[in-house]
């Protein structure tokens, strides 16, 4: 099996197997060094940092991220470098950390701003306005949440374009405007 199919495999096994997912990405890690091969070397640190998070070991997570990140930083690899910010972003708002989530999300967004990246920016929009809400930042998460509707209509995509409905949906309802609550997450609902 090569190198791009195990990390593949991988990847697809993060999240229900954890413990033996680390183990084959420590071992995926060395062999993709031997070959050179820094695709595999930098999702086999990403593989590491993610097994680490649903282990719940927060520090190892950053620490194998942070490992990647400088991984892609060399090699100059934007695309890499906003997709493990956006990760840091989001591993960090799960653990509550506003302040360094939102500085990693910020990061991302710049990077796929200057690739003029709407794709990109269409979710990444969608994941800032969710981790806004969680830290009752309502307002900026409805700023996010419209910049996704934008992006999402620019480039097609009607999957993130419905869950930033639902999120602004959220909003109306936390705010306790149900009509417009009910209203948005019905237009979500039908997407």
């Amino acid at each position: 099996q090569s190198l791009e199919d195990r990390v593949r495999v991988l990847w697809d096994r993060s999240y229900s197997a954890p413990d033996s997912v680390l183990q084959e990405a420590r071992q995926l890690l060395q062999e993709a060094r031997a070959a050179g091969s820094y695709h595999a070397e930098v999702n086999a640190l990403e593989l590491q940092g993610e097994a680490h998070f649903y282990l719940l070991d927060l520090d190892s997570c950053r620490h194998y991220y942070q490992q990647a990140l400088g991984v892609a930083q060399r090699k100059e690899d934007l695309e890499e470098q906003a997709h493990i910010h956006t990760s840091l972003g989001s591993i960090h708002s799960e653990f509550g950390e506003r302040d360094a989530s939102l500085s990693e999300f910020r990061q991302a967004l710049t990077i796929w701003e200057s690739l003029q990246d709407t794709v990109q920016l269409c979710g990444l929009e969608v994941r800032i306005g969710g981790a806004l809400d969680r830290f009752d930042l309502d307002d900026l998460s409805m700023q996010h949440f419209v910049h996704a509707l934008r992006h999402c209509a620019d480039c097609g995509d009607s999957l993130f374009y419905a869950h930033a409905l639902n999120g602004i949906g959220v909003l109306h309802k936390k705010q306790r405007n149900y009509l417009k609550a009910l209203a948005v997450m019905d237009s979500a609902r039908v997407i």
